[in-house]
């Protein structure tokens, strides 16, 4: 129970408190934990039984999941949308700290607004 009581502290605490800026060299909101850390989390706490037994290949993919936590997503702004013959927007150019990427809009994940 203590386990995920800290895990949902810590989502709460990554929250975005502003907007971004419009400056898009600075890719980081401000967060409560800015103000608890003075700096942002970056993992949530877990709880690892850690082995001297090597892990097989097969067992380190099956650890490499699309369904991480929302800690480890990166946060980006999106520059240019590219819609379709039907004018839906199915793809975006999203720009995030390490590059350029271009996403389909179902794996993004829109920050709250004021």
């Amino acid at each position: 129970m203590l386990t995920v009581l800290t895990q949902i502290e810590s989502v709460i605490n990554s929250r975005p408190l502003t907007l971004l800026s419009e400056d898009p060299s600075e890719l980081t909101a401000l967060t409560p934990a800015h103000f608890l850390m003075s700096s942002p989390i970056k993992f949530l706490p877990a709880k690892i039984k850690i082995d001297d037994e090597p892990v097989s290949l097969l067992k380190r993919f099956a650890l490499l999941d699309d369904n991480v936590s929302p800690l480890s997503w990166p946060l980006g702004k999106v520059i240019e949308d590219y819609p379709g013959k039907d004018g839906v927007c199915r793809v975006v150019l999203v720009k995030t700290a390490t590059g350029v990427y271009k996403r389909p809009v179902v794996r993004l994940c829109p920050l709250p607004n004021q």
